[in-house]
């Protein structure tokens, strides 16, 4: 179906939950206006919110809804709302259903759910013509925590399957002819150099990665339900959020488009495997580790998160996207915040300034004192050049901390291992042994180690390894990272 401005409004109403909050709220409305067509976009939204559930809301109509409604560019919002005054609310010309996203892959958990929801929605529907739609959603990231990716034993691609498979055979059986495979999409701009980078870390959740990045993730997900709705091709639609660079609009739109010509299967984006084409890196990359709350200006890149997490596409000295990005593989246990009274110092070595931002905090593995050194905590450097050479200068700083009481040690693995090498972290104002009088006399030189000439593996990457030694403080600490290429 190809929808005209002269069919408009266009009427789409998702029950859903935070995946259709997801997919429809925020970019689907401008991605249809960029095309001339008219829309009114209904959410009823119940966090993680599963069919058995709206099943159970329908039946005893219950006004447990969040409606949220996009008309004319302007989005209201309508608590303690029924599914039945929604659906009779406006003359839907497509309805969509979906299942919780932890048992979107097991078709068992539709039944009979489904089939009543289906019958109820065609019984309120005020428009004959209406269509329905199943929402297929996405499989979490491969280092997500949400308790339900055990369901897949813990594996990406196996709940991916299960999902496209459980969601064409809930359309096969209740006579569903549209299923807009947001799953697949999603999956396909994982193929790009974007990678496992599609959900994003929600602050207070304990369950992280499963929720879709708020620009580019999004955007794919209003690209594939734009496509699949209208008919009409999303690559080379005008609009696109704010912020995303070309090649990056490029990746959402053409990993929708795909999902739509093959919606059961991946889609390698083979012309969009490198963010940049060169991995010539012209000046230095800086990456600052450490809290969401202190944060360092242009040129240096944030990694604010201890945990597991999505790789940081990263951007050099001048700004410029590059092909490396970087990620907590596992084992720091905290983000260290610094404490009061750090002088607003620059820390300058080998022509490296490091602002106070970036050696005030940053993260930790700690141990228990005096019990044996801490397990080795991981971060890996992907998307170099298994070509070429780089340098890299690691700076550990404890303001505040003894000297004495802290060593850090840091091993590099690429093509080879080098190391380990040490920093003793602590560092003290005042005139006591260890300590320096001002800030000035500090040698900075001593809060960094250096590995030169090291080679990446056969497929890029660099993993280093912090441990805290055994002492008075078992603690290893990251604070800033500098990476050069070898010219």
């Amino acid at each position: 179906m190809s929808v005209t401005v002269k069919q408009s409004p266009l009427r789409i109403l998702a029950i859903g939950n935070s995946f259709s909050q997801d997919a429809v709220e925020q970019y689907l409305y401008e991605l249809l206006k960029a095309e001339g067509i008219e829309a009114i976009i209904g959410n009823m939204y119940i966090g993680g919110c599963s069919l058995e559930t709206h099943w159970a809301n329908a039946n005893g109509n219950q006004a447990k809804y969040s409606y949220r409604k996009i008309e004319n560019g302007s989005k209201t919002t309508k608590a303690n709302t029924t599914l039945e005054t929604a659906l009779k609310d406006d003359k839907w010309d497509y309805i969509s259903l979906q299942q919780v996203s932890g048992k979107s892959g097991q078709y068992d958990t539709y039944k009979p759910y489904l089939s009543n929801l289906v019958n109820y929605v065609k019984g309120c529907a005020t428009n004959k013509y209406m269509k329905l739609m199943l929402h297929q959603t996405w499989a979490y990231a491969s280092y997500s925590n949400h308790t339900d990716f055990k369901n897949y034993d813990n594996d990406q691609m196996t709940m991916y399957s299960a999902i496209v498979n459980a969601v064409n055979e809930a359309a096969s059986d209740q006579n569903i002819s549209i299923i807009i495979p947001a799953g697949t999409a999603i999956q396909n701009g994982r193929t790009s150099f974007i990678g496992d980078n599609f959900t994003r870390l929600d602050n207070g959740d304990a369950t992280r990665y499963y929720h879709l990045e708020t620009t580019y993730g999004r955007y794919t997900a209003a690209c594939v339900w734009f496509e699949k709705i209208t008919g009409k091709n999303v690559v080379g639609n005008t609009y696109a959020p704010k912020g995303l660079d070309e090649k990056t609009i490029k990746v959402a739109q053409t990993a929708a488009h795909m999902a739509v010509q093959s919606p059961n299967t991946v889609t390698e984006l083979v012309d969009l495997k490198k963010r940049v084409d060169s991995d010539l890196l012209a000046v230095p990359i800086y990456v600052d580790f450490g809290s969401s709350t202190i944060t360092s200006a242009t040129p240096w890149n944030n990694y604010t998160s201890c945990v597991s997490a999505a790789p940081l596409l990263l951007s050099d000295a001048k700004a410029n996207a590059t092909n490396v990005s970087v990620r907590v593989a596992g084992g720091f246990t905290s983000v260290y915040n610094g404490v009061s009274g750090e002088p607003d110092k620059v820390m300058v070595v080998d022509e490296v300034e490091f602002p106070m931002s970036a050696w005030k905090d940053g993260l930790i593995v700690s141990g228990v004192a005096n019990a044996g050194n801490t397990e080795p905590a991981t971060v890996e450097v992907t998307g170099l050049s298994s070509a070429s050479k780089y340098n890299f200068t690691i700076l550990a700083v404890r303001f505040g901390g003894s000297k004495a009481a802290r060593t850090s040690e840091y091993t590099l693995k690429g093509k080879n291992t080098i190391g380990p090498k040490e920093i003793r972290t602590g560092l003290k104002l005042g005139t006591n042994e260890g300590e320096y009088a001002t800030f000035e006399e500090v040698p900075y030189g001593e809060y960094i180690t250096k590995f030169e000439n090291v080679e990446p593996t056969a497929d890029g990457k660099v993993v280093i390894e912090v441990v805290g030694l055994s002492g008075a403080a078992t603690e290893g600490h990251l604070n800033a990272l500098s990476i050069k290429q070898v010219q």
